[in-house]
């Protein structure tokens, strides 16, 4: 085996490379998706459990799917990896990659739409003018769920469609499409079409899931007011006593 200076051909760097992408993207993922899943918890274990759509448990069981289906994805995208196999190195990985789709948008699904239907059915036991206006983040739910099977879409069009192939590969072949004269982008165009559709996606999901995230957390407070007002009525204001004569 032909090594480098450092005893390292380029396979093995390469290899190396994609490990270390692996475990900083995992970190990232499992990290921000914590601190999100976290939120939703917490604003669903505010709501009465004879009006939860979905509980903190389930927000939490829901979590480590969505990490597993994603930690799959990458895991075997490096098993199967082999920039000279072509479109098939890829194995079965369009279809494990559909897997952790339907697993994704079947989470969103049930949050988007369980968290705003739980904070309804929990401010319709009080009067109309004590309750907030809005619907609780229904109208957003609605929309990231669309936003997630889009994704879906995209990501199997990508694949079936286009034969991207495997991702790790992708980036090899980049690698060598702008060291030569196939690309000065790096990358083929239905590539790069396909690449820039689920970037938007993106972009429109975070700010999407900010917004949301925002307006469950304001139904969050108005429910503890709520409740902390009926648990702690304000005194009644003992009538003033006359004038004196």
């Amino acid at each position: 085996m032909g090594g480098t200076n450092n005893g390292m051909d380029p396979e093995s760097i390469a290899l190396v490379f994609m490990f270390v992408i692996m475990g900083v993207t995992i970190l990232m993922v499992a990290g921000i998706g914590a601190v999100v899943f976290w939120l939703f918890s917490r604003a669903a274990a505010v709501i009465p459990l004879e009006q939860r759509r979905i509980g903190p448990g389930a927000i939490w069981g829901l979590y480590g799917a969505w990490m597993l289906a994603a930690i799959g994805v990458m895991s075997y995208g490096i098993i199967t990896s082999d920039p000279e196999g072509g479109a098939e190195s890829g194995g079965f990985l369009p279809f494990v990659q559909m897997i952790a789709d339907l697993v994704f948008i079947a989470s969103t699904a049930w949050i988007m739409t369980g968290l705003p239907a739980g904070f309804a059915a929990a401010f319709s036991s009080y009067s109309p003018e004590r309750v907030p206006a809005g619907g609780h983040g229904r109208v957003l739910g609605v929309w990231l769920i669309i936003i997630a099977v889009a994704t879906g879409v995209t990501n199997l069009v990508g694949n079936l469609v286009f034969d991207m192939g495997n991702p790790f590969d992708q980036m090899q072949d980049s690698m060598e499409m702008q060291q030569g004269a196939g690309s000065p982008l790096g990358v083929a165009t239905g590539q790069l079409i396909m690449g820039c559709g689920q970037s938007i996606l993106g972009i429109v999901s975070m700010v999407l899931l900010i917004v949301f995230i925002v307006t469950i957390t304001r139904s969050r407070g108005a429910l503890l007011k709520l409740r902390h007002e009926d648990e702690n009525p304000a005194p009644s204001t003992p009538p003033a006593a006359p004038p004196a004569v």
